[in-house]
């Protein structure tokens, strides 16, 4: 029978960028990451007004 595990270690470093400006400092900060194909994920409703 599988027996529970005591604890649980999930790591995920995130930084978030917010604000009216955020995209502006985007290219910097993929820059920073070595990012060659960045993914970004958006909704509908905010890709329809150019974000």
């Amino acid at each position: 029978m599988l027996q529970p595990q005591s604890a649980y270690t999930f790591y995920s470093p995130t930084k978030v960028l917010s604000g009216n400006k955020a995209l502006e400092n985007l290219p910097v900060e993929l820059d920073g990451m070595n990012a060659v194909k960045p993914l970004i994920l958006t909704t509908p409703e905010l890709s329809a007004r150019g974000m």
